[in-house]
């Protein structure tokens, strides 16, 4: 069965952002996980967002798949987590990566898998 979901991300802390001029928890969190890539950010993105939306259970982990503009190239197998738990999502082990940052419209040259 397959389901497409579309979230709103993190509207609130954008709102505060543009207002204020500032950056909040949620800002920082994606900044750390961006360290690894933009696609491990993305994949916890997407397991909260369909967790949130019960497309997922949450007493199981499952595999995340996220990419750039060119395609898959980060896989993750990560305990599901609803957005109110977040800090109880575990990244159990990381399928693949690019071996360096990919910034967008930047071609990959590899990945570890």
């Amino acid at each position: 069965m397959k389901q497409l979901i579309t979230g709103q991300g993190c509207a609130l802390e954008r709102a505060i952002r543009m207002k204020w001029n500032t950056i909040g928890p949620a800002g920082i969190i994606a900044d750390a996980l961006r360290i690894f890539g933009s696609g491990v950010k993305v994949c916890a993105e997407i397991v909260i967002m369909a967790a949130d939306a019960g497309l997922i259970p949450v007493d199981r982990d499952v595999i995340a798949i996220a990419g750039s503009g060119s395609g898959a190239d980060t896989a993750l197998v990560v305990s599901s987590v609803h957005a109110s738990n977040f800090l109880n999502m575990t990244v159990r082990e990381i399928i693949c990566k690019p071996t360096s940052r990919v910034e967008s419209g930047q071609l990959i040259e590899s990945l570890i898998c």
